[in-house]
């Protein structure tokens, strides 16, 4: 069976998450057969992708940064032997020599899958960027792979391909101080074009270790970071404090876990401050509807939609006057007439991010007066006008005080008022439980979060109207 590897980011549950509800697409069909605190391991059940749906994929997704090949795999006590983290004596030279042998005769069977026929491309220069993945960045071993993996990597592919009659051949150079002191981040995804690592004798290959073993592939695509740089940063209308940011907005909107085709189905945001779930939701042919309580924001979503239009080579048409608007959200329904929407995204509140802990009564003021009449509010609006079966993707900010813990919303207990179920983000029976209690997922909480800081966080959740 073919497998990807899907380098994710670094709130990796969130994108485990995302990449477990988007592979139940009847399109994308697949599961996650291994995964650690850097990449998860796919397999689809068609086999193999073409390259237009990889690049559909990685377009789609807000959590993966590359989706690579899998060439071959070494079973983690062969690559342990081979590289151990301390030379003490605790492996054997002989078992170590044996051990590296095994580990270059499986690079060196690499050549073909990834290059093809090496002749036709005689006199052409070769690159190679080698990019390791431990299972989480933090764990000592990093060093290891780094500080002794890496060179060894760097110096047999050189020999390699010198054997094989390519003379001039190169490999991508990382600070020798980064290196040494085991402190380094792999290529990032926009090297992959400024390197032109698609070319076909300029590759990057991938090494991504579980708590299985090393999986061994090339990158095939990356996300383009400049384009979602661009549209966050050169719309038209822009507030950097009191925006999603973009990897989120995208992760979300697949969280709806829309049916295709997606030009027919209508998703609602009513707090949709400067559009950032609406455009990445319109790039993806979404039909969008919007509405702020704040003029000049309901305006600038629709500034930053045409914005988009004008960039988007086939634009999904809307009346953006008819549907994004600015109003507040219990006068939606009738502002909205009878449209039955498909599934909702939206950030209703996002307090200040705090450079100290608060006061237990300072936040608990602001929850109980302003952040939880505004939930109701929407559960109201979203019990009416949404359809049976449709999503409600929604984040809950939590705070961490100075006298008396963290103040959380109730979320569930609001939705269950209005005729929603709670749809686990982390869907833990999907996915094949890891040992080790840094990935195991049966230890993790409920709530997946991202830290604004470190009195702040931003919850996810999942909602689900009843029929």
């Amino acid at each position: 069976m073919i497998k990807y590897i899907f380098i994710i980011g670094k709130n990796w549950l969130l994108s485990l998450s995302e990449l477990n509800h988007f592979l139940k697409r009847d399109k994308f069909k697949g599961k996650i057969t291994d995964y650690s605190a850097c990449a998860a391991i796919i397999e689809f059940d068609k086999g193999e992708l073409g390259g237009e749906e990889i690049a559909n994929l990685i377009f789609a997704l807000g959590g993966t940064l590359k989706i690579c090949k899998v060439l071959d795999f070494i079973d983690l006590d062969s690559f342990y032997n081979a590289f151990p983290e301390k030379i003490d004596g605790s492996v054997h030279p002989g078992i170590m020599i044996d051990a590296r042998r095994h580990v270059k005769g499986i690079i060196k069977d690499l050549v073909y899958p990834t290059f093809g026929g090496l002749n036709i491309y005689k006199g052409t220069k070769f690159f190679i960027a080698n990019s390791i993945y431990p299972i989480s960045f933090d764990s000592r071993y990093y060093k290891t792979l780094v500080s002794h993996f890496l060179p060894f990597l760097n110096k047999y592919w050189m020999e390699i391909l010198s054997d094989k009659g390519i003379k001039n051949a190169s490999y991508y150079n990382y600070p020798k101080e980064n290196v040494e002191s085991g402190n380094l981040n792999p290529i990032f995804p926009h090297h992959f074009f400024r390197y032109e690592l698609y070319r076909p004798t300029r590759k990057e290959i991938v090494y991504t270790l579980t708590e299985d073993g090393m999986y061994i592939g090339y990158t095939i695509n990356v996300t383009n970071s400049n384009e979602m740089k661009m549209m966050d940063e050169e719309r038209p209308f822009k507030n950097p404090k009191g925006s999603i940011p973009p990897k989120f907005a995208k992760i979300m909107v697949n969280f709806l876990n829309l049916k295709r085709p997606y030009g027919t189905r209508r998703i609602l945001d009513p707090f949709c401050g400067t559009g950032t779930i609406l455009l990445f939701a319109y790039s993806q042919g979404i039909g969008v509807w919007g509405a702020d309580t704040d003029k000049r924001s309901s305006q600038g979503t629709k500034n930053n939609l045409r914005w988009l239009q004008e960039f988007l080579e086939k634009p999904l048409k809307i009346n953006l006057n008819k549907n994004v608007i600015n109003a507040e959200i219990n006068t939606l329904p009738e502002k909205f007439g009878k449209i039955k929407f498909d599934g909702a995204v939206t950030e209703p509140i996002l307090l200040r991010y705090f450079t100290e802990l608060p006061k237990y009564n300072e936040i608990d003021e602001i929850i109980n007066n302003h952040v939880i009449p505004t939930y109701l509010q929407a559960f109201r609006v979203f019990n009416e006008m949404l359809k049976p079966g449709a999503r409600v993707v929604i984040t809950s900010p939590s705070v961490l005080t100075l006298d008396g813990g963290r103040i959380r919303v109730n979320l569930n207990k609001i939705a269950d008022n209005f005729n929603f179920q709670k749809i686990s983000v982390l869907d833990k029976a999907d996915i094949i439980e890891k040992s080790g209690r840094k990935l195991a997922l049966s230890s993790k909480k409920n709530v997946i979060f991202d830290s604004g800081t470190k009195y702040f966080r931003r919850e996810f959740y999942i909602f689900e109207k009843n029929p």
